[in-house]
């Protein structure tokens, strides 16, 4: 019978944490505007959903497209069934895309400087991805938990959580692209007010994301203290 350490899940978390940190830590330190990056998302979040739906009935296919446009692209009034009627997926995307571009346009026209709209388009994207990724750490070690159980099937559980811890962190990096879209599309912009500066956005994601991670490695940090003190295991 297989069983599933901590010893055994800690290399793959490892490794994705790895991964959102370097992209956390970019866009900390950019000093660029990181439009590139969230059109990039938007347009990702599109291709998702009109492909996900492409094998549907042609009138499910559209109500779930418009569905999505007017509650995480555009306003509601301003698109219609019609606008959709007799395009491809294809034409769909560029469509939904052209829109949402106008609409990010107009979204960052009411910050008043060019040093607003990093630091709002900072806040975004940490915001989302810190609750993401806690949310996705809580979620690794309940999958630890699952996976060690399925033991008694002769299932070898470690590649088992690999697989399954794949396809997790690939779905919070689509759901992390799709908040990004809908807060970016949504959100009440007031030219007057200024989000969080850069500090404070770094050291409170740090602390909402170590609040978390004792809980995947109370298991191990009894018995290797020494190795895998806090300031190894968080950046800070």
């Amino acid at each position: 019978i297989y069983t599933l350490s901590l010893h055994d899940a800690l290399p793959i978390y490892y490794r994705q944490r790895e991964i959102i940190y370097a992209e956390r830590y970019d866009v900390i330190t950019a000093n660029r505007d990181l439009s590139p990056e969230i059109h990039a998302m938007i347009r990702r979040t599109i291709d998702r959903i009109v492909d996900g739906n492409s094998r549907a009935e042609a009138s499910e296919r559209l109500a779930a497209i418009l569905n999505f446009a007017k509650y995480n692209l555009v306003s509601e009034d301003s698109i219609s069934e019609s606008d959709l009627e007799g395009k491809s997926d294809q034409e769909i995307k560029a469509y939904l895309f052209e829109r949402a571009s106008e609409v990010y346009d107009n979204q960052i026209a009411k910050l008043r400087d060019e040093e607003s709209v990093r630091e709002f388009q900072k806040v975004l994207i940490l915001r989302v991805v810190d609750s993401k990724w806690t949310d996705h750490i809580d979620a690794l070690d309940q999958l630890r938990q699952a996976v060690g159980l399925r033991g008694y099937a002769q299932n070898n559980p470690v590649v088992e959580y690999q697989a399954e811890s794949f396809r997790m962190f690939n779905a919070m990096i689509g759901s992390i692209e799709f908040d990004v879209t809908r807060l970016m599309m949504k959100a009440q912009i007031h030219e007057q007010e200024r989000p969080r500066t850069e500090h404070n956005i770094s050291t409170t994601a740090t602390r909402n994301i170590s609040a978390k991670i004792p809980n995947l490695l109370k298991d191990i940090e009894d018995r290797k203290s020494t190795r895998l003190n806090s300031s190894h295991i968080i950046e800070s």
